[in-house]
């Protein structure tokens, strides 16, 4: 395939495909794209970057374009999905209203093609943690001076366009290449990576797969994909029955597995990092860390607080050392001692919604996360208890995404939730989906009045976001939590009112 001088990505606001707009930028691609759920501030961003974003779609602008590219959530009835169509179809004879032939790509296979060049690839895989995990392999890397370029779906808080804007890829100098994968609608089985890591496998994406066995099915396939080499699992995989059948009936010495655990249950492999857990009498988490069965100096105390993130920590740590210890960072020059990267990882900064501060009320935290699934919701607010003071309320506002997922979890949703002592619950954020009769955040709001009458819950109108951020005390904590428009309208409260200190 000929060099691809320009771009165009159909559904540029995507967090998938923002990333690959900036990153094809950053190589000296032109580049454009249309989403007609681009946000004001979305497209003021792109433009700053020199990517022109446009709203309306327009097929006449792709004939300026070398290459097409389109992400699963666009329709087959987007007229430039369409006109992208009639061109793939033109390469079999049929008639194309384009005056040359174009290379049209979906997502994973242009993110495949960004990454074509890199001598070794590192993909990470789970239905929870990818964005945060993929932030900290990158983190590592960087940190150990090994430049790889980077493709992940969310705002890691240490990338910047130009050392302006927050963005999800970088264009290293390396040879290496990183970024987080898409199972929800199995892009993942795509990935050329030979280095894989897979954090967990939850119940989500369900109405593609259509049951959790199917779910664990393709991620066993993402295991065995001929490209494959080095796995990187957590523990708890093996306790699930499909994935572990398949997985145990196809492992084979061309894989090379590897473990990380923070249990002390036995498995038939032993983990190559484990973890154990502690907490100190201000409630902060740390996890010592042992690397085949010694013990580290160094502890894992990340600044974020929370379990998860130090569990997806040590995944990490197991993947950059199983790398290491097979060679694949061998024409790399030195590396730093084990202690020193988890130095490294204890100084990640985060990433922009995943337990993000951005405000405070009368001294109290205000938080902004992307959780929208009942096990990454739980995980956060089980955090975030950690560091409640005394006589503090925790005060959760929560839009569902979805009718579908509401559908599906909102007894779980709600399970969650009563962590909290104060829940407010906007309407559902649809992302597309045409509105299901009966499905509504009053589901979630019974069931938390059913399973814990003690805990403050109610429905909450858009604009009545600020009231309810104003009431926090200081010994509070709160926090916006979804996939939707919740981190839009809790930034706009705090921007606009005067008395909210924003972090931002």
């Amino acid at each position: 395939m000929k060099e691809i001088q320009s771009v165009y990505l159909i559904g540029i606001g995507g967090s998938g495909m923002e990333p690959l707009a900036y990153f094809a930028r950053q190589k000296g691609m032109k580049v454009a794209g249309s989403d007609h759920s681009l946000k004001p501030e979305q497209k003021k961003i792109l433009e700053q970057a020199d990517i022109s974003a446009y709203q309306e779609p327009l097929p006449e602008r792709l004939e300026n374009f070398d290459a097409i590219v389109y992400s699963s959530a666009v329709g087959a009835d987007h007229p430039e999905k369409k006109a992208a169509l009639e061109q793939m179809n033109s390469l079999s004879g049929k008639t194309s209203s384009f005056s040359s032939q174009k290379a049209i790509f979906h997502r994973m296979d242009f993110l495949n093609f960004c990454m074509r060049g890199c001598e070794h690839q590192f993909a990470i895989a789970g239905t929870h943690g990818k964005t945060s995990t993929s932030s900290m392999m990158s983190w590592l890397l960087l940190g150990c001076k090994l430049e790889p370029h980077i493709i992940i779906g969310g705002r890691p808080l240490f990338l910047r366009y130009k050392s302006k804007q927050t963005i999800g890829s970088y264009f290293g100098k390396g040879n290496l290449g990183v970024y987080e994968t898409d199972e929800s609608d199995g892009s993942f089985l795509k990935s050329e990576a030979e280095n894989r890591l897979i954090l967990n496998i939850d119940r989500d994406h369900l109405d593609n797969y259509g049951c959790f066995d199917s779910l664990q099915k393709a991620f066993s396939k993402f295991c065995f994909h001929e490209n494959s080499r080095l796995l990187v699992l957590h523990s708890n995989l093996f306790e699930l029955s499909e994935f572990f059948k398949i997985f145990s009936k196809k492992i084979s010495a061309e894989k090379k597995i590897f473990v990380f655990s923070t249990e002390e249950k036995s498995h038939k492999i032993k983990p190559y990092c484990r973890g154990e857990f502690t907490v100190d009498k201000h409630g902060e988490i740390s996890m010592k860390v042992f690397y085949r069965e010694q013990p580290l100096k160094r502890e894992l105390r990340l600044k974020m607080p929370g379990r998860h993130f130090c569990e997806n920590a040590l995944g990490v740590l197991t993947l950059f050392l199983a790398a290491r210890d097979n060679n694949v960072f061998s024409s790399y020059g030195d590396l730093p001692p084990i202690d020193d990267m988890i130095d490294i990882l204890n100084n990640f900064p985060g990433v922009q919604r995943r337990m993000e501060i951005v405000g405070r009320f009368n001294g109290a935290p205000i938080y902004d996360d992307y959780g929208h699934h009942p096990v990454e919701m739980e995980a956060v607010l089980k955090a975030l208890q950690t560091q409640l003071p005394k006589k503090g309320n925790l005060l959760v506002i929560f839009q569902p995404h979805r009718y579908s997922r509401t559908e599906q979890f909102y007894s779980d949703f709600a399970k969650a939730l009563c962590l909290a002592n104060r829940v407010f619950l906007l309407p559902i954020y649809p992302a597309g989906e045409q509105e299901k009769v009966g499905i509504n955040s009053e589901l979630i709001l019974k069931e938390i009045h059913s399973i814990s009458p003690n805990t403050s819950a109610q429905l909450l109108c858009e604009n009545d976001l600020s009231s309810v951020l104003t009431s926090l005390k200081p010994n509070d904590i709160g926090i916006g939590m979804g996939a939707g428009s919740i981190s839009r309208l809790l930034r706009s409260s705090i921007k606009n009112m005067p008395c909210l200190e924003k972090q931002f």
